[in-house]
């Protein structure tokens, strides 16, 4: 696992892009050194992709999520220069975005 990775995800993460395809995807997220990762203020009502779990990365643009079924999903991830904004993408080229909060 690549520590420059690592100590770039680390952190709080707030979404920051707005698709209706992204509703399954949690408002703000935690990443720690140990590779975990949870979602923050989880409304009851809403079903999370992404709720609690591990997280791995495969080289500079893949990461391995396990999702709120158990199963482990592969996502293409970006970095921004200065590593304030993160984007995954899905299988369906759909992007997620989050902005650094911490």
């Amino acid at each position: 696992m690549s520590t420059t990775h690592i100590k770039s995800i680390v952190g709080v993460w707030t979404k920051t892009s707005n698709e209706t395809s992204e509703h399954n995807y949690p408002e703000k997220l935690s990443f720690t050194e140990n590779g975990l990762f949870q979602a923050i203020d989880k409304p009851e009502s809403i079903f999370y992709i992404w709720d609690v779990g591990t997280y791995e990365f495969k080289g500079k643009s893949k990461i391995l999520i396990s999702c709120a079924n158990d199963k482990i999903v592969a996502y293409g991830i970006k970095f921004s220069k200065d590593k304030q904004d993160i984007t995954f993408i899905d299988e369906h080229q759909s992007k997620i975005q989050y902005h650094k909060s911490n």
